[in-house]
This record gives structure tokens, sequence and C-alpha cells, in this order.
């Protein structure tokens, strides 16, 4: 049976297989879009989870990188924060990283 930090290491580890495949399967790259992150509102987000969701919802870098990317992505950054927020305690959190 596996345990958490297996299932883990598989989400971080797939998006790199996947690259891999496509580099040795010399597969095109999907064309260049023509928009720019200048065309969406700039937005300071206050935290990580926070920051995951505009990049979640941001057209800009689906278009850029691939909704598969932009998906293999934000499950591994999940992971990331999930572990942070287990090691940096509430009071450490709020005052060294909560932006105001």
């Amino acid at each position: 049976m596996k345990d958490d930090t297996d299932n883990c290491s598989d989400l971080m580890r797939q998006p790199i297989v996947d690259i891999l495949c496509g580099i040795e399967n010399r597969l095109e790259a999907d064309p260049l879009n023509s928009s720019s992150p200048s065309d969406e509102e700039p937005i300071l987000p206050g935290n990580g989870f926070e920051a995951l969701g505009v990049f979640e919802n941001s057209c800009f870098v689906a278009q850029s990188m691939g909704e598969d990317l932009q998906e293999a992505f934000i499950q591994m950054k999940r992971v990331e924060q999930l572990e942070f927020t287990g090691a940096v305690s509430p009071f450490e959190y709020n005052t060294y990283l909560v932006i105001a």
C-alpha cells in the first residue's frame, strides 16, 4: 500500500515524464498565442493559496503553457502548499508571510 509520500512523488514525477516523452518523440509545441500578461488585470495575492487560484484561473497561463501543463503544475503546487502549511506554524505564517 502506498503512503502519502508516494502519492506526492507520483504527482511531481508525472509532468517530467510527460515532458521527456514529448522531447523523445519530437512532438511539436502548440503555436504561440497572441495574448500577453498585460491583457489581464494585475492581482497581488495575499498568500500561496490565493496565488495558486490566480494562476489556475489565468487564460494567459493556459494559452502559454497549455492546459495540461498548467493543471500538472497546479497539482504539484497544491502538494507543496499542504506540506508548507504543515511545516510552518500559524504564528510564523501570520507574522512573516501574510501580505496585509
